[in-house]
Parts: C-alpha cells; structure tokens; sequence
C-alpha cells in the first residue's frame, strides 16, 4: 500500500508540474474540467444517482463550461439557472419514482459549488503584477500550500497528537495536528517570501504571506473535513478508487474549492502585497 501510494504521488505530482507548466494555455482548462467533471461525477456515484443518466449530463457540462467560460460567449449565470431549472423539472417528473430531493438537492448545491470554485484556479490565471514574471505563481501556491497544509497536519498529528479534532468525521485528525499545520504552513509561505524577495528581487509582504499560508492552512482542512462529511453521510470511504492509494479524485482536491477562491480573493482585495 504505501509503495502504490508513493508511485501514485509522484504521478500526480509530475501531472500537476505538467499543468503549471503549460498553465498559459488552454492545458489548464481541461485539467479543470477533467477534474470538475470527475468530481461531479464521484458525487453522484456516491449519493446513487450514477444511472440516471438524464441528470447526469447535464450536470457535468456545468464545471466544463466553468472551465471554458474565458472561451464561450455565455454567462455562466445564464447556465447556473438554466440547470437550476432543468433540475426541478427533473424532480417534477420524477418525484414518484426513484428521485430523491435531499439528494437531488446535495447534487445541484455541490455541482454547483465545484464549478464555481475549480473556475477560480483560471481566475488566477488572469492576475498580473508587475513584479511577477510568471503568472501561475497564484496556482502554485494553491496546489503547494494546500499539499504541504496536509504534510504538517499528518506530521503533527502523528508525532504529537493527543486530541481528536473531529472524530465522528475523521477519527484519525488531531487539535495538534490542525495547529502545527496552521503554524507550519504560515512559516513555510514566509521563508517563500523571502525567497522570492532575496533570489529573484521581487519585492513581497513577508506578514501578508504568513496570514495567507495560516488561512489556506484553516480552509484547506475545513475543506477536508467538508468532504469528509459527505462521505460518512452516504457511508462511504473513498469517493472512488480511481487513483490507487488515494481514492477518488474528490479526495485529493477537496481542499482546492475551499483554497482557489481564498486565494483569489486574498489577493484581489490587497491582502497580499507585491
């Protein structure tokens, strides 16, 4: 199990360099909707609606859409409603047989919510500064400080966790480990900070940049523990098998939609300073 892991971690971390490589072309797109759509997808297998295939595709095309929108000449609001609408016609029609609201409704908030968020990993595309000669820097500290907010939670966790954090949602989560992540995550995007100042003269806000990695650390783990919540409701594990030793795609980026937006803000409302 931990070489499958292992095998599987270096595989996804050469698909996400890949991705940030060609992040100035539509290669992002599609990583965005490949994920968005497996996302939608692993929600519906797990909540039983996979077979009702009318739904279904409709529903996908949302985080494509999403993901294009910078390419198609459509509101993506236009769309939002459009499925809002196609989804009650669905129950109507469906209400007797084997439609059930309370998950019909899960499906269209979380589909809905998935595409909104992934969109926000392009809208950090689209940020310039004058000092950043590369403008996936926004990704990449998505993508690094959502993975290395995981890395200190397990450390701390496993070396020095004495209590649960959440137990009914993840038993194996600590108070300790959620507080060394937080504090390790802050410290790793300071020392990125001065990296960037002192080795390629960009001049940043090292304070700006430990509240950002304190934050994405708090998001990244409530996003964790918000998928977590989905899964013990449907009585689930992983959302899929998908990626061996890690479960389902689901799994893996739950912290993004949380992470992306927090980030795209921060940076939009002149918390973080170049």
């Amino acid at each position: 199990m931990f070489f499958t892991r292992l095998l599987s971690s270096i595989g996804i971390l050469l698909l996400y360099v890949f991705v940030l490589i060609f992040a100035n072309t539509p290669v992002l797109n599609i990583f965005v909707a490949v994920v968005g759509v497996s996302c939608v997808y692993e929600l519906f297998k797990c909540t039983g609606y996979r077979e009702s295939k009318m739904f279904l595709a409709p529903s996908v095309l949302v985080p494509v859409i999403f993901a294009f929108s910078e390419y198609i000449d459509i509101s993506t609001e236009i769309i939002l409603v459009l499925y809002i609408l196609f989804a009650l016609t669905w129950l109507v029609f469906t209400y007797e047989k084997t439609t059930n609201f309370s998950n019909l409704a899960v499906l269209c908030f979380m589909t809905i919510f998935v595409s909104y968020c992934l969109s926000a990993i392009i809208s950090l595309r689209t940020i310039t500064h004058s000092q950043l000669h590369i403008n996936y820097q926004f990704i990449f500290l998505m993508i690094f400080g959502a993975s290395i907010s995981d890395v200190f939670a397990y450390l701390f966790g496993i070396t020095m966790g004495r209590h649960k954090l959440v137990p009914l949602l993840s038993p194996k989560k600590t108070v300790e480990g959620a507080v060394g992540s937080i504090f390790g995550t802050a410290a790793v995007f300071t020392v990125y900070a001065f990296v960037l100042t002192y080795a390629f003269s960009i001049n940043t806000d090292p304070i700006g940049f430990f509240v950002l990695g304190a934050v994405v650390s708090v998001v990244s783990q409530i996003g964790d523990l918000s998928a977590s919540l989905i899964k013990r409701y449907y009585g689930i594990k992983d959302y899929s098998k998908l990626i061996p030793g890690h479960g389902g795609v689901m799994d893996r980026v739950d912290s993004w939609l949380f992470v992306a937006p927090l980030i795209y803000f921060f940076v939009n409302l002149g918390l973080l300073k170049f």
